[in-house]
C-alpha cells in the first residue's frame, strides 16, 4: 500500500502558524524593531489600488447601464502573495525584466492614481522610487514570512503518526506546499527516519539530492520549498542548500571553506510567478515525483489546502478525470466553503462527488484518527 498526502497550509494552524490572512496583517503592520514604516506605506498604496481594480471586474447589464459584481472566487482583499506578485512585477518592470504589457501599461498610466504618494519631482523619478522600493519590500516580505513561520511544532500530526506506522503501508509520500519545517520536526521527535531530498551533511549545509528517495520508506517533498532552504554559490554554479537560518551569514563546509548565500532569504516560491519557477531546478524535480506519485497511487489524502493554486488544481484535477478508480479523501470541516474559493472545485465538485472520488471527512486532520482514514479506502 502507498500512502500519499498532500498538505497546505491549514495543518500548520493548530501549532499557532499564521493563516494567510495574520501574515498579510503581519506584512502591513507598523513595527519599530523592522523599522518598516516607508515599506508599510506603500503597500498601503498598492493594496488600495489592488481592490479597487478588484471590485471593477465581472461586468454586467443593470438597467441602463453596467455594474461589476466582482472576482467570483477569491475576496477583493489582497493577500501577501498578490502584494508579493504585484511588487516583484514592478521591481521587474524597472530592471527592463518585465514582459507583462500590463505592468508597463500601469506604470505608463494607472501610476497617475497613486503619484501624489510617491516620493520624487518628476513622473519618471517617482516610477523609479516605487520600483527600488517594490525590490526592497520583496526581501522584506519573504523575511517577514519566514520569520512568522519559523515556530516550533505543537500538535496536529498524530494520525500521521500512526498511518506512517501502519505496517500494510509499504511508501509513505508527503507533499506539503507549506515552507514551514513541522512535519520535520515532529517526525524528528518520533525517531521516524524520512528522505527529504537533500544528502548528508556538508559542514553547516545539506546539498539538495533528489537521489536519497530512492532508499527511503517515508519521504517529504516540499512543493513550494521552505524557510531552510538557501541559494548558495558553491564550485561555480548555483546550488540549493539546506541550512539553519540563524547561521546563514557563516556557512562553514566539511573543508572549512566559507559557503556563501547569494540571498540572505529563503529560497520559497510566493506569488503568482511562482507557477513560472515549478520548471526550475528542484522545484522542477519535486513535481516530477509530484506527477510520478499521481500515477503511482488511487488515493491521496488532502488536508489544510484550499484549492487556491492554479498549477496545482490542474494536476489533481487531470489525476480524477483520468481514471473513476482515483479518489481525493479531503479533511475539512467545512468543506462546502471549498467550492466559494476554488473555480476548479466548483466546477467540477459535483462529477466528482456523484462518482464517489470525493470523500469527505468533516474533520480537521488533527481531530481525525487514522482509522477513519483509512476506512476511506
Amino acid at each position: 500500500m502507498h500512502l500519499m498526502f498532500f498538505f497546505g497550509a491549514g495543518v500548520s494552524v493548530p501549532s499557532k502558524l499564521p493563516t494567510a490572512l495574520e501574515a498579510t496583517t503581519k506584512i502591513r503592520t507598523l513595527d519599530p524593531l523592522l523599522n518598516n514604516q516607508e515599506h508599510v506605506r506603500i503597500l498601503e498604496v498598492l493594496s488600495k489600488l489592488f481592490k479597487k481594480n478588484m471590485r471593477r471586474q465581472g461586468i454586467f447589464r443593470r438597467g441602463s447601464g453596467f455594474s461589476f459584481s466582482g472576482p467570483a472566487f477569491r475576496s477583493n482583499e489582497p493577500n501577501y502573495e498578490d502584494l508579493f506578485s504585484l511588487c516583484s512585477e514592478i521591481g521587474f518592470w524597472g530592471e527592463g525584466r518585465c514582459d507583462n504589457i500590463f505592468t508597463s501599461s500601469f506604470m505608463h498610466s494607472g501610476l497617475n492614481r497613486i503619484k501624489d504618494e510617491l516620493v520624487g519631482g518628476s513622473k519618471y523619478e517617482k516610477m523609479q522610487y516605487l520600483s527600488d522600493k517594490c525590490n526592497l519590500i520583496c526581501d522584506y516580505i519573504e523575511e517577514t514570512i519566514s520569520d512568522s513561520l519559523d515556530k516550533q511544532y505543537q500538535y496536529g500530526f498524530e494520525s500521521l503518526l500512526e498511518l506512517i506506522k501502519y505496517k500494510k503501508a509499504k511508501n509513505i509520500s508527503i507533499f506539503s506546499l507549506n515552507h514551514d519545517v513541522l512535519i520535520e520536526q515532529f517526525l524528528q521527535s518520533e525517531g521516524i527516519d524520512y528522505a527529504d531530498g537533500f544528502g548528508p551533511p556538508d559542514g553547516d549545509v545539506r546539498w539538495a539530492n533528489e537521489g536519497t528517495y530512492k532508499a527511503s520508506r517515508v519521504r517529504i517533498f516540499k512543493l513550494h520549498g521552505a524557510i531552510n532552504w538557501f541559494r548558495f554559490w558553491k564550485d561555480g554554479i548555483t546550488k540549493i542548500g539546506m541550512a539553519d537560518r540563524g547561521k546563514i551569514a557563516n556557512i562553514i563546509d566539511l573543508n572549512g571553506r566559507r559557503v556563501v548565500p547569494l540571498r540572505h532569504q529563503a529560497s520559497f516560491l510566493t506569488g503568482r510567478e511562482k507557477a513560472i519557477m515549478y520548471h526550475y531546478g528542484i522545484y522542477n524535480d519535486v513535481f516530477y515525483h509530484f506527477a510520478r506519485n499521481l500515477k503511482d497511487v488511487d488515493h491521496v489524502i488532502m488536508s489544510g489546502y484550499g484549492w487556491g493554486d492554479f498549477t496545482i488544481n490542474t494536476f489533481f484535477e487531470g489525476w480524477l478525470d483520468s481514471s473513476k478508480s482515483k479518489s481525493l479523501v479531503i479533511l475539512h470541516e467545512q468543506p462546502d466553503s471549498l467550492r466559494d474559493g476554488s473555480f476548479t472545485y466548483w466546477q467540477s465538485y459535483n462529477a466528482w462527488q456523484a462518482s464517489g472520488q470525493i470523500k469527505l471527512i468533516r474533520k480537521w486532520l488533527c481531530n481525525t484518527s487514522a482509522s477513519e482514514i483509512l476506512a476511506t479506502r
